[in-house]
């Protein structure tokens, strides 16, 4: 490796600088077909979760899950997690060799146990045996499984080889012994059992019985089910038989009309395993995979490398599908199961042991150079793709080469800025430094510009062969101007940005913070330089980096997307919206936006001022080819890369490449019982008193965690992350339609923003029909509680009437406490004032309030009754009759108050009992006297504390009303002399309960002093 040093006889250098920020200018990957020393499959296995190495079978379900046949247990994978069901499952036999879907969904088990069972739903469910005392009991060995339309059938032999055919409907199974060597009949897939015996061949309906069998011929069978057993549970459904003969060919009979085909093989190859799916063969032989049509025709064929990892040694497929959302599937009975995904990974065309280093830049020449801040050598690319490697000295780390002439590059450093010229060779750009003069010859910049104040130049901007603009830390943007062997500075803007970039038609300079564009108008010579505009772009939040094309268009990066933006309309648009663009590397170059990310490579052609063609994508599925973009180089019709995992450089695809826009996805929902693949505006039926909704995603080229966002139209406006796949959603009104948007997206990919609707079924009271239903109802209870109210308060007192004595005394002076209790509470104003505001509400439409309006009466009236027939309530339930009566009060008077109820902890409301009736006209006394008059909105609070002792309770009933003293005077000055029934109707109720109960009960009344407002009244209940 040659070294270079400074040539004695140039300029002497000056003290070399340091830059406090480095600029990482790097590159990314991206492929279309896979070369053989690259991975091409993702492999699962027991390195990365499967419990066994040993796979037998692969199964795709109806909703896209991938159900894996291991000798340690089933397992369901969606892409990125693995869910194994073995003995801990309830499984007899986790040597499970083969998996059957049936229509209803469920995934049937092929293993050697005592019983047949199926998972569905997740869980393991186990079958009933109708006849247990047959002799291939306790003992299944399942083959040929059959989905029928009442259930399953299926083959199965005793120990002695006698064959069974067993049904299963309604999870009981039933078995019919057939008197031959079970390897000489064969179960089809509609139901037809084929038996043949001494060269007579039958054939019989097992859905039919009892079983007739119907005579088809004789013929000399050229092969047996012994054989043809080891190719497969089933090889040949629809009748078909194969088997291996001498001279490697494989022979298919038909049974409808005993014909053969033949299909010529390499020479000392069988078929090893052999299975029937969506009206294809999927055969496996000792050298090749082959997929069949149902006339035997090859489709497709592939070798054993071209399916697996070459670098695994002595492995073979043991089976393999090809499905439309799985790629090609295969499974090895060592190395778990591979999955090769359609169209194969990118090919890159040249790659490069660049270990350590990283992309600085290029040259005019074609060249692309690398840099290793380790070692201090710059790799060299030159153009036939050979590499060179030089120690620069005097350099001490490189941030970036900008290409200049053919003869030379522009070397930024930590340290100086350096000419790099073509034949290897650095000059400093101090040694050529001259400061610049103004008109009268006066230093303008010596005095506050010398090249060692230079520190942290970001960027270095070529605007014309002889000028050059520097980005820096301090003193800000700086013009150089070269004149042969001289270079004169000019300070342009002492302004501070993060970062810049040239729109070089328009000769602007746009520069940005986290949340602003500005643009600078700035000659080639850089005589003129004033600040055009400034963008808010703070709706975009956090820029990271901007680009701009030759079209005006100003390309904005954020965390998580890319935007585009056109500044003469002050508008833009979102790039690749349906890609997750985390840490994503952009470019804009030749009318190409290119981003690389995690994912993969996207391309997008710009044809005018925010006009963009259609995206294509080459996908990076599963790591496979990186797990890290570090940076990424457009040069000609390629695209040079770095990755955590190598340099690549790949060609640019056409605009309009026949690659898919992305991998195939599907999303699920689970809902109570319900699991059904996602579409655009599906319609979803949700009960109110379920509202967990269940997500998850089946992307068999996930990485990462599975997460997902969502809104809700109106409710919730912008996206949401869940913390995890179940969602409960929000207070939503029944009887009515929403629209759900729910996106899925993990570390480097991100699903289309899915639209469904959600109904929320409303209860039958919450539909119109129900609510007049209601209205009436409530109405008519009103009527019938005023009725019964009546005739109950005449029985009361007919009984009363009829005691005598000291008993009939006491008796007369509770009842008619109680009496007068329930006549304050329904008096006819009360009640008149009530409904009145219930038509109110019925009238102005407001059906709602009426129901609430009209069932809070009726649970007063109904409380008053129950309460008015016991001397003593619960506090509980007095606060529910108050909370009842403040709340059509408040109806009455439109909010002219508040309340509170407060109930102190140390007393249980609903053993704690005191008399019935007390509070609720000094609450009316407090509403209608002090409240009333009030200026303003009221307050009300009711509190239920314990007393001095155990045996006491205090109840405060305190209002901020305009008092006793004020209330009276305006009773005075009326007119309308108005009766208090609560004053009188509570100093009777405590004289009765004072006399005659074991209950001592106070009373006071407290008046607030100024500038306090209204009343306190105090019960002091003390049990004797």
């Amino acid at each position: 490796m040659q070294i270079f040093r400074r040539d004695p006889t140039a300029p002497s250098l000056m003290r070399p600088y340091s830059f406090c920020l480095s600029f990482f200018f790097l590159l990314t990957l991206v492929f279309t077909n896979a070369a053989t020393s690259q991975p091409t499959q993702y492999n699962i296995s027991s390195k990365n979760g499967l419990p066994t190495d040993n796979v037998y079978n692969v199964l795709v379900d109806k909703y896209g899950y991938l159900w894996i046949a291991t000798e340690k247990g089933v397992i369901k994978y969606n892409g990125y997690s693995l869910k194994v069901f073995d003995l801990s499952s309830g499984l007899v036999n986790d040597d499970v060799w083969h998996l059957t879907e049936d229509r209803k969904g469920r995934i049937w088990l092929s293993c050697i146990s005592s019983e047949m069972g199926y998972i569905f739903k997740d869980h393991y469910h186990k079958t009933v045996i109708e006849n247990p005392v047959l002799p291939i009991y306790p003992r299944f060995n399942p083959k040929n499984i059959v989905d029928l339309e009442h259930g399953i059938a299926f083959q199965t032999t005793s120990a002695a080889s006698y064959g069974y055919i067993c049904v299963e409907k309604n999870d009981t199974i039933s078995s019919t012994l057939i008197d031959i060597d079970g390897n000489h009949c064969l179960l089809t897939k509609n139901g037809d059992l084929i038996i043949w015996y001494d060269n007579k061949v039958y054939k019989t309906s097992v859905t039919k019985k009892p079983w007739k069998l119907q005579y088809l011929g004789s013929h000399r069978i050229l092969l047996d089910m012994g054989d043809g057993q080891s190719q497969g549970n089933y090889f040949f459904p629809h009748a078909h038989l194969g088997k291996r003969s001498a001279d490697s060919s494989l022979f298919a009979l038909n049974w409808n009309n005993f014909s053969y085909n033949q299909l010529p093989l390499d020479t000392g190859e069988f078929v090893t395993m052999n299975q029937y799916r969506n009206g294809r063969y999927y055969m496996t032989t000792v050298k090749n995979c082959l997929i069949l049509d149902d006339s035997l025709n090859v489709l497709k064929k592939w070798s054993h490398a071209q399916l697996l990892d070459d670098t695994v040694v002595n492995t073979k497929p043991v089976t393999f599908i090809e499905d439309n959302l799985w790629n090609r599937c295969v499974t090895t009975s060592g190395n778990g199961i591979y999955i090769n995904f359609l169209p194969r990974q990118l090919k890159a065309k040249e790659q490069f042991d660049l270990s350590g280093y990283k992309y600085v830049g290029s040259s005019k020449a074609g060249q692309n150079f690398w840099w290793n801040s380790n070692t201090h050598s710059l790799a060299t690319i030159s153009t036939g793709k050979q590499i060179t490697k030089k120690t620069l000295i005097g350099i001490q780390d490189v941030k970036k080469i900008i290409p200049y002439d053919s003869s030379k590059s522009v070397i930024l450093s930590d340290n100086t800025l350096s000419w790099y010229l073509k034949n290897g060779n650095t000059i400093r750009f101090e040694n050529f430094f001259k400061p610049a003069e103004n008109p009268r010859g006066e230093n303008i910049i010596k005095s506050i510009f010398l090249w060692r104040d230079l520190r942290a130049v970001h960027d270095v901007i070529i605007t014309s062969p002889s000028d050059l603009i520097l980005f820096s830390f301090t003193p800000g943007l700086v013009h150089l101007h070269l004149s042969h062997d001289t270079i004169t500075a000019r300070v342009l803007s002492g302004e501070r940005l993060p970062d810049l970039c040239y729109i070089k038609n328009e000769n602007l300079l746009a520069a940005y913070d986290s949340k602003n564009i500005a643009l600078y108008e700035v000659s080639a010579a850089g005589s003129a330089f004033r600040k055009r505009a400034m963008y808010d772009l703070s709706p975009l939040k956090k820029l990271e980096k901007i680009h701009a094309d030759n079209h005006g268009n100003i390309f904005v990066q954020t965390q998580d997307k890319v935007f585009a933006y056109y500044p003469q309309q002050n508008k833009y648009v979102v790039l690749f919206a349906d890609y997750n663009m985390g840490r994503a590397k952009t470019l804009v170059q030749d009318n190409k936006v290119i981003a690389a990310t995690r994912g993969g490579l996207l391309f997008c052609s710009v044809s005018g001022p925010l006009n963009f063609g259609k995206t294509v994508f080459l996908p990076n599925n599963k790591d496979l080819l990186y797990s890290k973009c570090l940076g990424i180089k457009k040069q000609s019709e390629t695209v040079v890369i770095t990755t955590d995992k190598g340099v690549y450089e790949v060609p640019v695809p056409a605009d309009q490449a026949k690659a898919p826009n992305s991998q195939p996805y599907r999303l699920l929902l689970h809902y109570k019982d319900m699991t059904r693949v996602m579409g655009f505006n599906d319609t979803i039926y949700i009960d109110q008193d379920n509202t967990e909704l269940h997500f998850d995603a089946i992307n068999p080229a996930g990485v990462g965690t599975l997460r997902f966002k969502y809104k809700i139209e109106n409710v919730v406006s912008s996206e949401q992350d869940m913390s995890s796949n179940s969602l409960y959603l929000p207070k939503l009104n029944a009887d009515k339609y929403y629209t759900f948007t729910i996106t899925a997206y993990d570390d480097a990919w991100k699903s289309q923003p899915m639209k469904i609707r959600l109904y929320l079924v409303p209860f039958w009271w919450q539909t119109q029909t129900g609510k007049m239903l209601i209205w009436l109802l409530g109405i008519s209870g009103v009527a019938l509680v005023l009725l019964s109210v009546t005739y109950a308060t005449r029985q009361v007192v007919l009984r009363q009437q009829t005691r005598k004595g000291m008993e009939m005394e006491l008796k007369n002076l509770r009842l008619a406490f109680e009496l007068k209790s329930v006549y304050s509470q329904i008096n006819p104003h009360f009640i008149f004032n009530t409904l009145t505001t219930g038509l109110y509400f019925i009238k102005k439409k407001k059906i709602d309030e009426a129901y609430q309006h009209i069932s809070s009466f009726s649970d007063l009236l109904r409380a008053y009754i129950k309460s008015s027939r016991n001397k003593y309530t619960s506090i509980a339930e007095e606060a529910e009759n108050l909370e009842h009566y403040l709340k059509l009060q408040l109806a009455r008077f439109e909010d002219k108050f508040t309340y509170t109820i407060n109930i102190d902890p140390g007393i249980d409301p609903d053993t704690e009992k005191i008399p019935s009736l007390l509070l609720q006209p000094l609450v009316e006394n407090a509403i209608n006297h002090g409240i009333f008059h009030k200026e303003g909105k009221g307050k009300i609070t009711i509190d239920f504390l314990r007393g001095e002792d155990s045996h006491s309770i205090v109840c405060l009933i305190d209002d901020d009303g305009i008092g006793r003293e004020n209330s009276k005077k305006i009773k005075d000055e009326s007119n309308i002399k108005e009766t208090s029934y609560g004053t009188d109707l509570i100093k009777n109720l405590v004289d009765i309960f004072n006399t005659y109960e074991a209950t001592k009960i106070t009373m006071d009344y407290i008046d607030k002093e100024l500038p306090l407002t209204g009343t306190i009244v105090k019960f002091t209940i003390t049990k004797q």
